[in-house]
């Protein structure tokens, strides 16, 4: 047995990643490792969960006080996500109002049920989803482009 195997996810190394895009701010953090990541085919699937209903600043970003109530909804969709599918949490930003949440995911179809379920409840905040087919992880490499 090899000391280490390079198909297992690295321990995560996220980075703050920020700038402006389309004349706006955007601020995020992404695990960095990952664009090493060698069996990024196993997860070739990328969700990208959007947020929105939260208090903003003049520059669209979150204010302090919106942003309990966003991780507590980031961190129950997560759970949620890990629960439906194998998928690995590649990071998030804010930008225009909302909260861009990255996953890769193995299978989509449990995950779509879950979400689509989710969604139908009540809740201070709204979301929505997609799942693009990206094997290759080039959202990933957008993402973490520091502009």
């Amino acid at each position: 047995m090899p000391l280490f195997n390079l198909n297992r996810k690295p321990k995560a190394e996220y980075k703050i990643v920020s700038g402006r895009h389309e004349n706006l701010d955007f601020v995020g953090h992404y695990d960095f490792k990952l664009l090493k990541y060698k069996s990024k085919s196993s997860y070739p699937y990328m969700l990208g969960i959007s947020i929105q209903g939260f208090a903003t600043d003049d520059r669209k970003l979150p204010t302090n006080d919106a942003r309990p109530t966003i991780d507590v909804f980031e961190d129950k969709l997560t759970d949620l996500v890990k629960k439906s599918t194998e998928s690995i949490y590649a990071g998030h930003s804010f930008w225009n109002g909302a909260l861009e949440v990255i996953f890769y995911i193995r299978d989509y179809e449990s995950v779509i049920k879950a979400l689509e379920s989710e969604a139908k409840k009540k809740s201070a905040l709204t979301f929505t989803f997609r799942i693009d087919s990206d094997p290759r992880w080039q959202q990933l490499d957008y993402l973490t482009y520091t502009r």
